[in-house]
């Protein structure tokens, strides 16, 4: 899948074949782990978990499907829990699902103003050490991300890979 990437953020291939190469890998893994649960040789070996999230008031989730794509088929666990997903719920699973990383999507301008209430939040309940925080979405800038505090920020789908795995390593 990085070679997927790199190929996509090149030029050298565009969004559908980056989908279905996704697609095809995540299939893989699908059949990999009956292999092993069937082999009874232990569970697959994921770097981590990741929440991912629309955040509330927003319909889309294109790029985040795209992510979640990207990222489960790069050894991550993915907890998805879709669009227009309230504050207190992002938490209350990321706390309940035990994950490493929340990531945050938004498509529209008036939707991204939540994004830095989760991670107030997260701050106000003692949290915030416990989660990476990284954002993104058509809207959504770098200068922004550091604005609000988050930790990591990625401009496309391919990008979200590398940042999650940096953030694992710190």
């Amino acid at each position: 899948m990085e070679t997927v990437g790199c190929n996509f953020e090149s030029g050298k291939i565009f969004l559908p074949e980056m989908m279905e190469s996704a697609e095809a890998m995540n299939a893989g893994v699908e059949v990999f782990k009956t292999f092993i649960a069937e082999k009874g040789t232990g569970a697959l070996h994921n770097i981590g978990k990741i929440l991912l999230a629309t955040i509330q008031g927003d319909m889309h989730d294109i790029g985040k499907n795209i992510v979640k794509l990207l990222i489960s088929g790069s050894a991550f666990e993915v907890i998805d829990l879709g669009k227009d997903v309230k504050i207190s719920k992002i938490i209350d699973e990321a706390e309940e699902k035990e994950v490493n990383i929340i990531g945050l999507s938004a498509l529209m301008t008036t939707t991204m103003g939540y994004m830095p209430e989760i991670i107030e939040e997260l701050s106000e309940l003692g949290l915030r050490k416990e989660f990476k925080v990284m954002v993104g979405g058509a809207p959504v800038t770098e200068e922004w991300a550091k604005e609000i505090g988050a930790d990591g920020y990625a401009k496309e789908a391919v990008g979200a890979v590398r940042v999650a795995k940096e953030l694992l390593r710190k």
